[in-house]
């Protein structure tokens, strides 16, 4: 087991006392909402079977919804520079790397990988990621 089980109550805990919910709605328009259809699917760690949260199970309302909302930021968006939009996702790489052992857990309490290797590789990856497109908007900002 990669987790012995005391352990994983541990782990799990400490996530709820990080400000892991119970329960997911779907994040639209930069807050959760409940699903139009008020329908959730519990997620079960398969270390132990474990509830972990309850998760919404959207429908086509909530990818409408989700939709609308990103056509009204397209609007904003598209007039922000390519310096400020590098800068969100450098401070998104910043807060995984901040939150590195609390989001491991979560990864390994989610799919059973070794902790080992959410801890990393899987959540310093992410990060990374956020960092190197940042890059790419910095050198591809479209003058000339």
């Amino acid at each position: 087991m990669l987790l012995n089980v005391t352990r994983f109550t541990e782990a799990l805990d400490n996530a709820r006392n990080s400000g892991l919910r119970t329960r997911y709605g779907n994040f639209i328009g930069g807050r959760f909402v409940d699903p139009v259809q008020g329908r959730y699917f519990t997620d079960h760690s398969p270390i132990n079977g474990a509830k972990l949260a309850d998760i919404a199970r959207s429908s086509p309302e909530d990818i409408e919804l989700a939709l609308d909302a990103a056509h009204a930021a397209k609007k904003a968006w598209r007039h922000t520079s390519s310096t400020v939009r590098a800068d969100l996702l450098i401070e998104v790489s910043d807060r995984i790397k901040q939150n590195l052992k609390l989001l491991a857990a979560v990864e390994t309490m989610d799919n059973g990988k070794p902790i080992r290797e959410t801890i990393n590789a899987d959540i310093p990856l992410a990060a990374d990621h956020f960092r190197y497109f940042a890059g790419c908007l910095r050198a591809e900002e479209g003058s000339i």
